[in-house]
Parts: structure tokens; C-alpha cells; sequence
């Protein structure tokens, strides 16, 4: 256990590896300017947990006691336990652009070895790491062998001062796999597990549609591949959100070397033009790939030589421009969409409305009626409505003034005929 219980300043270096730390209310760690450094490494068997809301041992460095630390770059370094299935886990995290000196300044979360200087092991975030105020050139740099990014609980989202998408996102690994935790797990135990492609571009069930690895600028410096569920819906993916355009510094594959077949992407994102506007969908692979495009040519390279030839962007084949957007949004359980209603039954005769002061100035004859009707709890004053059907008889016993014959006689309406007198043929 490394206690720190006040403030330890140094104009260069601060270095600091242990099995655990405390830096208590009192304490601080500050390297005093832009090329000052704080790196903090692990060395416990059982790995480190950064930030809260994490559960287990090891080393760990809560929210607060990473707010008292201060340099151009504070690195997190945790040591590649081979025993262990994660070496590092991100919680929930603050980060401030004013924990960090000068407009370059960084934060650094790293597994491997930290002799050689060697990116290895497995690095988790699985809470919400929010940086703040962070200008372009800003960065939050991850080192590893597998990046995890669970979209149900965890996101890691970099903003400037004014809210906006700032600061740039630069990831060093073999793989990355940013999708909820039941995909993280089959993808734990097979990369390339059958239907892993259509897991991925189906809506998550916990469905994030603003994106859970958000910055003005990602750099993913991946050989394998890069695996981003989408966390929006069928027609509108959602997962990365980042910046499009001249001023963009999105990259994927970078400099390194992708294996044989190719790299496999499976990307969600949504783009921010310059504006301000929002391109999702069909509308952000056809800009992104139509920018790629000419980015190849101006460099002399052959578009798409280094994906997989299945890669797709927002479920669109990068190489041959097919989109399917058959997928449908998941459906919440029944048993969600049913209220049992357990108030008490009603009562066996209904209750009278009260009366109200609309019966003023009626015949005070009913009066008698309605005291007697009082002493009967089962009654009501309702007045029953007038029959719209007349159930008279069909046959009613009517006498007829008026002849059969002389139905169609205009002359005989109206009158009686006397039979002594009328004309006709004697019958």
C-alpha cells in the first residue's frame, strides 16, 4: 500500500508502483507542468479496479483520489496478470482538462508489461468515463491487447468546454470489442464465433442511442479487429460518435499490420460535419466511405486492400456498398407490457349519486317520493330513459275507415265510405 496524505510535488517525474494506494482527502500528487508525468502502476495479483461503482480486490484508485492528481500526462498502469481473465477495469470516471497542464495534455489506462513497455492482457470499461473540457489535441490513450467496452453500463465520452465532441480517443491494441456483455462473453471465448457479425449490427437490448465512445477524434491503432455493436436502433445505428471532415482525426488500422484475410470491421457510428449536423445510417457510410475513397487515392493505395471482405459500416458491406436493414428493434417481454389491477371489487348495489341544487324550483310533489325512497339503500333516483323501440303489438285491433279497394282512390281519403251506396259490380 502506497498511503500519500499530503501534497507530493515533483517538476518532472512522479512514479509510483505498488499493490495498492491511498491518497487520502489530504494527500495530492502534482508534476507541476506540461511535461510533468504521473504514472501509477499495479503490481496485484488480483488486478486493478480505477474509478467506482466496482466491486472486488485489488488495486484500487477511486474517482476522488484520481481527481487529486495533476500533470501534463497522469498514465494508469496495470501489470498483465496472466491468471487473470481482466487486468484492469475502468468504474465510473471524471476526468477535468484541469487536472492536466497545457493544451497537449493526456490521460493514459494501460495493461502489459511495463518493463518492455509491452501493450498485453485485457483492460475493461465497464462505468461511465466522462472527460470534460478538453481541447483538440487533448487525448485519452488506451494501451492493451483486448479492449472492452460493455454498452450497457459502460461508455467512455469526450467533450470540450462548450459540451461538444472534443479531445481525441487513441486505442493500441490487437482487438476491440465495445458490445454488451453477453456478445463480450462469446467473443471472449471465440473471436470469430458463427453469427457474431449479425449479434453485432442487431439493436443492443439496452439501447444507447447517443453513442457510447463519443469524441471529436478516435485513432484506432487495431492489427485484428475492430467489433462496435449497435447500440441505436435498425434504421438509425448508433455506437461511435465522432467528428467528419477536413478537421477529423478518425483513423482505423493506422500503421499496423492486419492478419491474414484482413482486418475485420464491424463499425456503428454516427458523424458530426462541421455544422453541427448528424449524418446516421446509409447517409454516414456513404460520406465516410466516399472520403475513404478519395483519402486512397490521394495516398496511392488500393481502397479497402486491408478489411475483411464481410466488414460492414451502420450494416453495410464496406467493399461492395450492400445494406441490409432487415434487423427489427428488440420487443420488451410481455409480462413488461401487463398492470395487474388489484383494487377491491365493487359494491353489490350502487350507492346514489348525490343530489345537487339543478332540482330547484321543480313541483315540490316529489318530495314524499324521494323520502321514501331514502330508507332504501339498494335504490336509486334514476329516471328510466324513453323507449326508442315501440314494442306495441304487430297486429294491434284497430278499426279501418278506409277500403283495401279504395286504397289508391284519391276521393275516398279522408272520409268515410258508406258500403250501401258505393258504386261498382255487385260481388
Amino acid at each position: 500500500m502506497a498511503s500519500i496524505n499530503g501534497r507530493l510535488a515533483a517538476a518532472d517525474q512522479i512514479d509510483i508502483a505498488s499493490g495498492d494506494i491511498d491518497i487520502t482527502t489530504t494527500g495530492s500528487l502534482d508534476a507541476l507542468g506540461p511535461i510533468g508525468e504521473i504514472q501509477l502502476a499495479s503490481n496485484n495479483a488480483s488486478g486493478a479496479l480505477i474509478g467506482d461503482g466496482l466491486t472486488g480486490s485489488g488495486y484500487a484508485l477511486s474517482n476522488a483520489e484520481f481527481g487529486r492528481l495533476k500533470a501534463g500526462e497522469i498514465a494508469i498502469i496495470g501489470d498483465d496478470m496472466s491468471a487473470l481473465s481482466t487486468d484492469m477495469t475502468i468504474g465510473t470516471l471524471a476526468i477535468n482538462a484541469g487536472q492536466l497542464y497545457g493544451s497537449d495534455g493526456a490521460v493514459v489506462f494501460a495493461t502489459g508489461n511495463r518493463a518492455t513497455q509491452t501493450p498485453s492482457g485485457t483492460l475493461r470499461i465497464a462505468g461511465a468515463v466522462t472527460a470534460t473540457g478538453f481541447t483538440p489535441t487533448n487525448e485519452v490513450d488506451i494501451f492493451a491487447d483486448v479492449v472492452e467496452l460493455d454498452t450497457a453500463t459502460g461508455s467512455l465520452k469526450v467533450s470540450d468546454s462548450a459540451g461538444s465532441l472534443g479531445g481525441l480517443v487513441y486505442i493500441e491494441a490487437d482487438r476491440v470489442h465495445v458490445a454488451d456483455n453477453a456478445i463480450l462473453t462469446k467473443l471472449r471465448a471465440d473471436p470469430h464465433y458463427a453469427g457474431h457479425i449479425d449479434d453485432l449490427n442487431r439493436p443492443a437490448s439496452v439501447q444507447r442511442t447517443d453513442g457510447v465512445l463519443n469524441a471529436l477524434g478516435i485513432d484506432f491503432e487495431v492489427s485484428d479487429a475492430i467489433l462496435i455493436q449497435n447500440t441505436g436502433t435498425a434504421l438509425v445505428p448508433a455506437g461511435v460518435v465522432t467528428s467528419f471532415g477536413d478537421n477529423s482525426d478518425t483513423e482505423i488500422g493506422g500503421d499496423t499490420t492486419p492478419p491474414t484475410g484482413g482486418r475485420e470491421v464491424v463499425l456503428n457510428a454516427q458523424l458530426k460535419d462541421a455544422a453541427g449536423s448528424t449524418l446516421t445510417g446509409k447517409a454516414a457510410f456513404d460520406a465516410a466511405i466516399t472520403q475513404a475513397k478519395a483519402d486512397a487515392v490521394a495516398d496511392g493505395e488500393t481502397f479497402g486492400a486491408e478489411l475483411d471482405p464481410l466488414s460492414t459500416f451502420n450494416n453495410c458491406v464496406i467493399l461492395t456498398g450492400v445494406c441490409s436493414f432487415s434487423q427489427s428493434d428488440p420487443v420488451a417481454a410481455l409480462s413488461s407490457e401487463i398492470t395487474v389491477v388489484t383494487n377491491a371489487t365493487l359494491d353489490d348495489s350502487p350507492v346514489a349519486p348525490a343530489a345537487d341544487d339543478s332540482d330547484e324550483g321543480e313541483d315540490g310533489s316529489s318530495d314524499d317520493k324521494d323520502e321514501d325512497s331514502d330508507t332504501d339503500e339498494g335504490s336509486a333516483p334514476i329516471t328510466p330513459p324513453t323507449p326508442l323501440i315501440n314494442t306495441r303489438a304487430l297486429n294491434p285491433n284497430v278499426d279501418v275507415v278506409e277500403p283495401v279497394s279504395g286504397a289508391g282512390n284519391p276521393a275516398l281519403f279522408g272520409s268515410a265510405v258508406n258500403e250501401t251506396t258505393a258504386q261498382g259490380d255487385a260481388q
